[in-house]
């Protein structure tokens, strides 16, 4: 608030609102997300296969991703979404299936490794697409 004059003695009080420190910080907060949302990664963290023209990377909170996580030698784990305890091939095909009931719309992404054998993935893909899901992506980084 401020105080004007008005001639002689007479004081007025201002009821401005000064909004720009409110710009400000609107605007660092939207220069903080645009910096951080391509730093976001949905699923487990695994070394993706590079690609000349890779597809989007799922960037919805709602995209289901499907992670395959080579451990030492031909081992793998299958990871759902940001679950923290692996499933099993059953327990991947049950929850894709009540999802797909739920919501056909939703994309389905699998990050395999790159270390993978291509039968594990292509045997990942193929329990993915029995739940009903027809477009499956698979995710990949831009090659270098």
């Amino acid at each position: 608030m401020g105080m004007s004059l008005d001639g002689g003695n007479k004081k007025q009080v201002t009821s401005d609102i000064n909004v720009v420190p409110l710009v400000d910080i609107t605007l660092v907060l939207l220069i903080i997300f645009m910096v951080m949302t391509p730093l976001i990664n949905n699923g487990r963290a695994v070394q993706l296969p590079q690609g000349a023209d890779p597809e989007k990377k799922p960037d919805s909170d709602t995209d289901i991703v499907v992670s395959i996580v080579w451990e030492n030698g031909e081992q793998h784990r299958l990871y759902y979404s940001k679950d923290t305890d692996p499933v099993s091939r059953e327990q991947l095909v049950k929850e894709l299936t009540e999802l797909h009931e739920r919501d056909s719309s939703v994309p389905l992404y699998i990050k395999a490794d790159k270390r993978l054998r291509y039968g594990v993935v292509k045997d990942t893909m193929l329990a993915c697409e029995t739940t009903g899901f027809r477009s499956i992506g698979l995710v990949a980084e831009q090659l270098q």
